[in-house]
């Protein structure tokens, strides 16, 4: 695949969803600007989102952004939790946005091609994590 193609990507988060046991609940659509959007709700509560970026005038975007924003206490995951994060995932990255909330993108590059196998590795790698941030920003006392 060169270019985002919400189709190709609601199929991908499907059977990686899947693979991991989980359900998911997945829908695409075009912003008002014309970008691409895939959002997906997993097992009923984890929301997130891919987007198209580096997108011309004929609507192909040759990159995505994965993106989940998840609430948490600043006692759970502070400044040096995301520290920590960041370094040991170096591919993706967590920001502290409004001191509660944890958010976590990946940034997927489509300008040169990506076999369909490498994005649901891809989408099953995003899914772990955001399945890990979720546990770790459950476990505050």
């Amino acid at each position: 695949m060169r270019h985002f193609n919400t189709t190709i990507f609601k199929g991908v988060l499907e059977e990686a969803a899947t693979d991991l046991g989980d359900t998911i609940v997945v829908t695409t659509d075009i912003t008002d600007s014309g970008t691409p959007i895939v959002t997906a709700v997993l097992n009923g509560s984890i929301n997130f989102g891919i987007i198209g970026t580096a997108c011309g005038d004929d609507g192909k975007c040759v990159g995505a952004n994965m993106m989940t924003m998840v609430t948490a206490d600043s006692s759970c995951i502070g400044l040096d939790e995301v520290n920590t994060l960041n370094y040991d995932y170096a591919f993706t990255k967590y920001l502290i946005m409004d001191g509660d909330q944890v958010t976590m993108t990946r940034y997927l590059v489509l300008d040169y091609g990506q076999h369909r196998d490498n994005l649901v590795v891809e989408a099953t790698n995003y899914i772990s994590l955001v399945k890990s941030l979720m546990k770790q920003a459950g476990s505050c006392p």
